[in-house]
């Protein structure tokens, strides 16, 4: 028999504190996780380049991520790729300037203080110009949803016997020092 573990929350939610069990040591052999050392990596979406379209540009929105943990970009990030006319100010774990191309979002972390990105979020909200150049900059790219094929990856896997692995404490597996932490920034 083998075991699967599987989820696109990030590890810190109370929800997986039922996890700290010891019938579960050396039970779990695979996982289907946001975390990059899961067996198969389970993301919301990611982003492709497309045309940019034609439209109006004329509005702005705030948005932060809700968990800090290094490999969670929340669906909320992917939403706003789709139609939806507003530059992402992120604020989180994940390393975005290593997946997602410069110009679509801001990131709250280049900013040495809440003050600060306060400030250029009003100076950009003057600078209609500026601010439609990163909009179509942004448009240019759409939500892609990953085929979900975790259901083929998994009978292959069973048939073939690999990979062969089991997660010694899935719990702390989940809540390892480095997936999740407190922001210290404010």
């Amino acid at each position: 028999m083998r075991w699967l573990f599987g989820s696109r929350d990030p590890p810190d939610l109370p929800m997986f504190d039922h996890l700290d069990r010891q019938d579960l040591i050396n039970q779990v052999n695979w996982t289907w996780y946001l975390l990059g050392s899961s067996t198969w990596q389970a993301r919301y979406g990611h982003l492709q380049e497309r045309p940019l379209p034609r439209k109006e540009y004329s509005e702005f929105y705030l948005a932060f991520e809700n968990s800090f943990c290094k490999d969670y970009v929340t669906e909320k990030f992917f939403n706003l790729f789709n139609e939806v006319d507003t530059i992402p100010v992120v604020r989180g774990g994940f390393e975005y300037h290593k997946f997602f191309p410069a110009g679509i979002y801001i990131d709250a972390a280049d900013f040495p203080s809440p003050e600060s990105l306060g400030a250029y979020l009003r100076e950009l909200a003057t600078d209609e110009q500026r601010y439609v150049r990163l909009l179509k900059r942004k448009n240019r790219f759409t939500r892609a949803e990953q085929p979900v094929r975790i259901a083929c990856e998994l009978c292959k896997a069973a048939h073939l016997g690999e990979p062969r692995q089991v997660y010694g404490d899935l719990y702390r597996w989940l809540r390892a020092p480095g997936n999740c932490w407190r922001p210290t920034d404010l």
